[in-house]
């Protein structure tokens, strides 16, 4: 009972800053914002930041940067420096979605209204959280693979490997069922499913394991970060990895577009992705304004200008507060050499 009684008030506190009890802005005092980062050894999180920079710029704010390596203690003792510091929000990529929770219960009690990028936290309510629209992204990977069976045979049919992430996640789960769903409505299409919690490891080995023994026509990754170089090194271990137009060749296909799989593409071996706005997820400061100002975020479509053009998506009610879920950006051979992908910066 005394859990579920320190959940509540934590909710009920949350809640209440994502309102705008602290309300820095409004009061015309300098808004200082503190941003911990995972890992900056990820190229990802570099995006990341880099457009957590650009966007506290164009707002006019000044950014305290904390990096915790990876490892979740470390990142809620940045994050109680920056509370002790007194700044005006704070925003962070969780290292750790649940451990984080208790020292986002700090953030609140001292007033300080806290965001989420890319994560959501599990357990606790933020200000609000933006990430990709993962279940729209599975959905393009999956009208992308049927479209290359089409090609192939004429009809949508054939056996997909599906590699999972880890599907107790929200990502997995969103990634899965958007491609699924597609998917179900061709009777002829066979899916094999693979959970790997995200281990390129059991990447590899899904991939070995079932393209050695079955006949397979494609494989779409909940990952491509994870999986474009290690499942392409695992074809060509069983000699089944053949270059699109090869009439062998394994349709590829994942969510993320990392730079690794940019190369991929270009080196003729993947066919489909959908790219991660990554960059675009320092927009999260327009949510932090609001809050700032004391104005509530509420459910509905969003619309922004970013450096690279419009930056479109829908704020949606979520277990850990309002998310608003950005578009991703379909990837093939014709596109993948847009500037605008983070996987080419």
């Amino acid at each position: 009972m005394k859990s579920s009684t320190k959940k509540v008030s934590l909710l009920a506190v949350a809640s209440l800053l994502a309102l705008g009890l602290n309300s820095t802005s409004a009061q015309g005092a300098t808004v200082t914002i503190g941003m911990s980062s995972p890992s900056l050894a990820d190229a990802g999180q570099q995006v990341i930041l880099a457009g957590v920079q650009t966007w506290a710029k164009k707002q006019g704010w000044e950014l305290i940067e904390k990096n915790a390596n990876s490892v979740a203690k470390d990142q809620a003792t940045q994050i109680e420096a920056l509370i002790a510091q007194k700044v005006s929000a704070i925003v962070m990529v969780p290292v750790d979605a649940a451990a984080i929770c208790p020292t986002v219960a700090k953030a609140a009690e001292a007033g300080i209204p806290i965001f989420s990028i890319d994560r959501l936290p599990d357990g606790c309510v933020v200000g609000a959280t933006v990430q990709a629209n993962n279940y729209l992204a599975g959905q393009d990977s999956g009208k992308a693979m049927v479209k290359l069976l089409t090609k192939k045979f004429g009809k949508a049919k054939g056996s997909v490997l599906e590699i999972q992430g880890d599907m107790s996640s929200i990502t997995a789960q969103d990634r899965g069922n958007g491609f699924d769903d597609v998917i179900k409505k061709y009777p002829n299409i066979k899916l094999i499913k693979k959970p790997t919690k995200w281990s390129a490891d059991e990447f590899s080995k899904a991939t070995r394991d079932v393209a050695s023994t079955k006949a397979i026509d494609g494989i779409y990754m909940h990952s491509d970060c994870v999986g474009s170089v290690v499942v392409t090194t695992a074809l060509k271990q069983i000699n089944k990895l053949y270059k699109r137009g090869n009439a062998k060749h394994i349709f590829l296909a994942g969510v993320d577009g990392c730079k690794d799989t940019m190369k991929v593409f270009r080196d003729g071996y993947f066919d489909a992705t959908s790219s991660q706005p990554l960059p675009d997820f320092g927009v999260i400061t327009v949510l932090i304004k609001k809050v700032l100002a004391g104005e509530a975020i509420t459910p509905g479509a969003f619309s922004e200008t970013g450096a690279s053009g419009p930056i479109a998506g829908a704020i949606v009610k979520g277990a850990a507060g309002p998310l608003l879920q950005l578009k991703t950006i379909p990837v093939t051979p014709t596109n993948v050499d847009n500037a605008a992908l983070w996987g080419n910066a």
